[in-house]
């Protein structure tokens, strides 16, 4: 007897055939017709998905393959077609899981572990993708496309060699692959084979000089490669046939912002995220951009929209952290950094900027141990080694920071940092002639080494030998006159010796080369020039470096001023109100908020140079700063009972600048001078180190740190004493700019600005010098101002 015909069966066959001929529009027909008497049947709905698909009309696809897995999840010819739906709709998270379950119902189906591995490619989830790409492989050795798909996967582990090797035999297959050459090319120059890269990926774009992919790789290439403005013209060519590839247009912001251009820059990543709101690359380089400008808000801006997309990736926290750090918010910097270090702990950028921070917070242990942390897992890294050499040294531990040096060097012998931190852990060892012998010794050798003539000349300066120094600085510059290094370091030589007019102008090299020492906003509105009229014009004068450097170069606003200008001045916070004082035709206001239109732009540093100042014509100015009044009468009525001579101490400055260790003195050296009778101590300073809290909490000094909210408070309790004693920080800079009396402890290794063997200062004519005549050696500069004290305490108990 034979069996009855399934109608049913024989129209979905029958519709299975019209598929496989592309006759779409009549399979659906007549799936249709089944679906309308059997809605549950999952084979007809995973064909009339099938045919949907062939239309393109993937959306549709998706919806009724949806429909045929909840009808019959065990469907793996559904479940692979519904991932393939959804992968063409962007969908890649769903159609990842449902892969997944189609290939754990038939693990043996190539094309559907192979699209899986695609879609986790997409995904960034590397490792997995590689994974699958090598069980296709396994049984399709010669899928060309697998192997170029696998060898992208291993580039994005960082694996260039076992990329290299992928792209290779996936050129044996098809040599003709302009992806594989292309890729290839990209994997040759991560592995430091630049030349061979950049052939290969010409080679690809000779094959098809008309694909925008090849001419992308050809890009990437030319930026590893170093030769930026080639990348933007070939990423350009490539956006011109393909003008909506976002990681194109990411690409071309990169290459951009690497030869400075951060405006063109900035409208590139906005192209590519218009394209693509999540292309990391361009959230990223956007945020980075805006850091380098120092519009630190908008970075943190970028990187809060980065970090939800990649949140186990430790880059957005770092580059969040840059950011608040440029805002000065190092609780959230040190947070995210911590959370960076949760994700990947031997991230080495992470604890370098940690140490860096915790370093500014005067945190030198915690410092020291991110810097140990960091070493144990990358052992040769020399910056690291000279990193730690400085923490060393700014610890009082010159013999061990030497030895870190020593190692640095040893580990990478042309790194001119640690041979210069080497200069200067010899020199606080009492031994800066044994390091001007080895500069010699090695100049000997090699007598045309700049960054040997760089070192030897910092050396020198520390050891107040200017003219040596100027000679060995201007031998370097010789040798490469565009040297950022050595034309900035000649500045202090001749400064130190009053030649202000070659010093200022060899200080703007503190703003140039391709790794600024002091990186400055762009604007775009032009910069002053040199004795340009500035009648009538707005002026912004605009912030720079430490606080004392601001308070001692604010004076400059109203030069501006007197010579017609209008002068907007963008400062810290702490500073606003005390630089308010300048004058009514001064307006102040914050840096990163609204500033009023301007016509020019200048940094308060290059005051100088601009205005054309000499040592001769330096004005000799009267107090420029001021308290205000209703803060004097709050400090009168504080220290109104002090008794006898009112002594304002600072003894500690930013532990960040590079010789904190020669200007500041721990507080227990300080108690030298404080047993003065007739004479009540009064702390002027905002922050108290760790190591200074003992031999603070032990003597009888009069502390309002807690009221010292910013410089017009200190301002008016400065205005209350008779005399202020301070090392070379920001403190002596505002009592000198006020016209109070005060008296400088100047080490031996002594700032520029102070000049050379003088007891007074032509910047402040109410300061007195007291300078150490070997370095380190406090001893005979505490005794004079002990006897300096007591002299002035005796002269005003008998009412002088």
């Amino acid at each position: 007897m034979s069996q009855r015909p399934d109608p049913t069966r024989e129209s979905i066959q029958r519709a299975a055939e019209l598929l496989q001929r592309g006759a779409a529009d009549e399979a659906a027909t007549i799936l249709n017709s089944v679906i309308a008497k059997e809605p549950g049947n999952s084979d007809a709905l995973n064909l009339l998905g099938v045919a949907f698909a062939q239309r393109q009309d993937f959306a549709g696809a998706a919806d009724v393959l949806r429909r045929a897995t909840h009808m019959s999840p065990q469907h793996p010819g559904a479940q692979l077609n519904y991932g393939n739906a959804l992968k063409r709709l962007g969908r890649l998270p769903e159609a990842a899981d449902a892969l997944r379950k189609a290939i754990a119902l038939r693990p043996e189906s190539v094309p559907g572990r192979r699209l899986l591995a695609s879609v986790l490619l997409e995904l960034r989830s590397y490792g997995e993708a590689v994974e699958h790409f090598t069980q296709v492989l396994q049984t399709a050795p010669a899928d060309h496309i697998a192997l170029n798909d696998r060898g992208l996967a291993y580039l994005a582990l960082r694996e260039p060699q076992l990329a290299l090797a992928d792209f290779e035999a996936a050129l044996r297959l098809k040599p003709e692959s302009t992806s594989a050459l292309s890729n290839k090319g990209i994997a040759l120059q991560q592995l430091g084979r630049e030349v061979e890269g950049l052939k290969s990926l010409e080679a690809a774009e000779r094959l098809d000089p008309s694909n925008p992919t090849a001419q992308r790789a050809r890009a990437q290439g030319l930026f590893v490669a170093g030769r930026h403005a080639d990348a933007v013209d070939a990423i350009d060519v490539a956006l011109d046939v393909d003008p909506n590839f976002a990681p194109g247009w990411t690409l071309r912001g990169e290459a951009l912002r690497a030869q400075g251009q951060i405006a063109a820059a900035l409208s590139s990543y906005g192209r590519a995220l218009a394209l693509d709101p999540t292309e990391w690359d361009a959230i990223v380089g956007m945020a980075a951009a805006h850091i380098e400008t120092g519009n630190y808000q908008a970075a943190i801006e970028a990187y809060n929209h980065a970090a939800p997309l990649r949140p186990e990736h430790a880059g957005a926290y770092i580059g969040r952290a840059r950011a608040a750090r440029g805002l000065g918010n190092l609780a959230a910097a040190l947070y995210d950094l911590d959370t960076a270090l949760k994700y990947e702990p031997n991230n080495t950028d992470a604890l370098t900027l940690r140490a860096s921070i915790n370093r500014e917070l005067s945190r030198h242990h915690e410092a020291l141990a991110d810097c140990e942390r960091a070493l144990a897992s990358e052992p040769a890294n020399w910056n690291m080694h000279n990193n730690r050499g400085v923490l060393l040294d700014e610890m009082g531990r010159p013999e061990e920071a030497l030895r870190s040096f020593e190692r640095s060097l040893e580990l990478n012998p042309n790194n001119p940092d640690a041979f210069q931190n080497m200069g200067t852990a010899l020199l606080a060892l009492g031994r800066g002639a044994e390091a001007v012998e080895k500069y010699d010794a090695s100049l000997d050798r090699d007598p045309d080494n700049v960054d040997v003539l760089n070192a030897k000349g910092a050396v020198l300066v520390a050891m107040r030998r200017f003219g040596e120094a100027l000679q060995s600085f201007d031998k370097a510059v010789a040798k490469q006159p565009s040297s950022a290094i050595s034309n900035f370091h000649r500045a202090f030589p001749l400064l130190s010796l009053g030649r202000y007019a070659e010093g200022f102008e060899a200080y703007e090299w503190r703003r140039r080369g391709e790794r600024p020492f002091v990186p400055l906003p762009r604007f775009t509105q032009p910069e002053l020039a040199p004795g340009q009229d500035v009648t009538g014009k707005t002026l912004l004068l605009y912030s720079e470096q430490g606080m004392g450097d601001i308070i001692m170069f604010a004076r400059f606003a109203r030069m501006f001023a007197d010579r017609g200008a209008r002068v907007v001045l963008a400062t810290y916070p702490a500073l606003l109100r005390l630089l308010s004082t300048l004058g009514p035709q001064i307006e102040v206001v914050p840096p990163q908020g609204p500033a009023p239109d301007f016509d020019f732009t200048c940094p308060l540093m290059s005051a100088p140079r601009q205005l054309g100042l000499t040592l001769e014509t330096l004005p000799v100015q009267g107090p420029y700063l001021s308290p205000l009044m209703f803060n004097v009468e709050t400090w009168r009525s504080r220290i109104s009972a002090l008794p006898g001579l009112r002594v304002g101490l600072a003894w500690s400055g930013n532990p960040q600048y590079a010789n904190d260790w020669t200007r500041s003195i721990a507080f227990e050296k300080l108690r030298a001078i404080m047993d003065v009778p007739g004479v009540s101590f009064v702390n002027t300073q905002r922050d108290l180190r760790p190591s200074d809290q003992a031999a603070f909490a032990s003597v009888p000094i009069v502390d309002y740190r807690t009221q010292l909210t910013d410089f017009a408070e200190t301002a008016a309790l400065v205005s209350e004493l008779d005399v202020v004693v301070t090392v070379d920080t920001s403190v002596a800079h505002l009592a000198g700019a006020m016209g109070k009396p005060v008296w400088l402890l100047l080490s031996a290794v002594s700032d520029w600005r102070w000049l050379e063997n003088r007891s007074e200062s032509p910047w402040y004519p109410t300061a007195r010098l007291f300078r150490q005549k070997t370095l380190g050696d406090w001893a005979p500069v505490f005794a004079e101002v002990k006897a300096a004290l007591a002299e002035m305490a005796a002269r005003k108990r008998s009412g002088q």
